[in-house]
């Protein structure tokens, strides 16, 4: 209830100084989000809440890492000037919601894709106009982020023939985004499908590509989740399905 009022915008200036000295670290963390807070209180509260984490499951982790995926709604109505400055602040949510502003100036956003913060290079390299060597870097440096979608390899601009790097990474979740070029080449598929890893194995078998007999091996591949993935790609063909069926009894 506390947390709650603490981010109520009527709340006067008494009680917002009074919650911004409450013992609970998440009510704290809400007070962070207030619009008429000075920044420079704003910056000293959170810096004083990372002093307090102690361990990865703390109560000040917690409200920590659920403030990091909040976001401060008054933001993006302020104008452009004050979004620019807070690009840098050291509270996550903060720098995030201000690099989803559409109208951010070109030299802006070519700084804001090398910024150290990926999260911020993620939100701003989903702009219609982001160059392909930047989608690229993204994606082989870091990944994507399984929490979104779609992903920064569906991005028309990502360029094809960063698949086949992708399929060579030493990081076995960037092997499977290559899986996603419908076009990718046979060698690259059959290499994918000898992976030491079920789950990239399983990503190869899933591929409208992946030759007949390749298919078959995954078939009897020692991962269930493999062979799921195998019997379930189109390009079985219909009497092998049946074969299939009639050795299960069904």
């Amino acid at each position: 209830m506390r947390a709650e009022v603490a981010i109520n915008p009527t709340l006067p200036a008494e009680a917002r100084d009074r919650l911004a000295e409450d013992p609970s670290p998440y009510v704290r963390s809400r007070v962070l989000l207030r619009e008429g807070l000075p920044e420079d209180r704003r910056r000293r509260l959170h810096a004083a809440l990372l002093a307090e984490r102690e361990d990865a499951f703390g109560e000040v982790t917690i409200a920590l890492t659920v403030l990091d995926h909040d976001e401060p709604s008054w933001l993006p109505a302020r104008p452009l000037a004050e979004r620019i400055a807070y690009l840098d602040s050291p509270i996550p949510c903060f720098r995030r919601c201000a690099a989803r502003s559409a109208d951010l100036p070109a030299d802006v956003v070519r700084r804001l894709h090398t910024h150290e913060d990926v999260t911020v290079r993620r939100i701003v390299a989903r702009r219609p106009d982001t160059p392909a060597d930047v989608l690229e870097r993204l994606v082989s440096e870091h990944g994507e982020s399984p929490k979104e979608r779609p992903g920064h390899t569906e991005h028309p601009n990502f360029p094809t023939e960063a698949f086949a790097g992708l399929a060579k990474a030493d990081d076995p979740r960037r092997r499977v985004l290559a899986t996603e070029d419908t076009d990718l080449p046979a060698e690259l598929i059959a290499a994918l499908a000898q992976d030491t890893e079920a789950f990239v194995r399983a990503a190869a078998a899933r591929h409208r590509r992946i030759p007949l007999p390749l298919l078959e091996i995954l078939l009897t591949d020692d991962s269930l989740e493999v062979v799921k993935a195998a019997g379930a790609n189109p390009a079985l063909p219909a009497d092998r399905m049946r074969a299939l069926l009639d050795r299960a009894g069904l």
